[in-house]
């Protein structure tokens, strides 16, 4: 069973931990917990915070740096590819999955795909789920192609880094989540 190394990396920056105690936490073998954290020991990943006195061998409780560098060859992961699609496709099948629970919600009947010159537009035979995307709900699925030069796709990216930032800022552990995504990559769509 493949462990994926982000939420056991996020455990051990927030508070230190042993192998018992990361094995429980991730729900995964006590022997495979004790490999990954001697592999990111070795990489120099995690270290040992404190020791703590037992009979027998004393107990290691590892936490990480708020930052580091995790070489490949201590992930699943071989190649650069590897390790994008292992941490950005499985979120964006959790992205599509919401925006369609949300579409479902806001159309009825048929559902399908309105097609104009201007754009395809998701909706019902009734039309397009305008009150869904151009409405009052917190909700956006755009996904397009635009030719920029090289410094207006830099100032795009400035701006959406500030917005991003600025409603970051305003987070409330309290308030439901909402999934933000955003890419900027040049190249073009199929």
């Amino acid at each position: 069973m493949a462990v994926q190394l982000r939420p056991l990396l996020m455990l051990l920056m927030k508070t230190p931990c042993t192998v018992k105690q990361l094995a429980a936490e991730l729900k995964i073998d006590l022997n495979r917990a004790h490999y990954l954290m001697t592999r990111l020991e070795q990489a120099g990943v995690a270290v040992v915070e404190r020791l703590e006195k037992r009979a027998g061998r004393p107990v290691k409780h590892y936490s990480i740096a708020p930052r580091w560098f995790i070489p490949f060859d201590v992930t699943s992961a071989s190649t650069l590819e590897d390790a994008a699609n292992a941490q950005i496709l499985p979120r964006t099948r959790r992205i599509v999955e919401n925006a369609i629970r949300i579409a479902q919600q806001h159309t009825s009947g048929r559902r399908g795909y309105w097609l104009s010159a201007e754009a395809l537009n998701m909706g019902d035979e009734h039309g397009p789920a305008d009150a869904l995307f151009l409405g009052n709900e917190p909700f956006m699925l755009n996904l397009g192609q635009m030719n920029l030069s090289r410094a207006d796709a830099l100032r795009l990216k400035q701006r959406l880094a500030q917005v991003f930032d600025e409603f970051q800022q305003l987070e409330q552990p309290s308030e439901p989540p909402y999934t933000v995504s955003i890419m900027l990559v040049r190249g073009q769509m199929d």
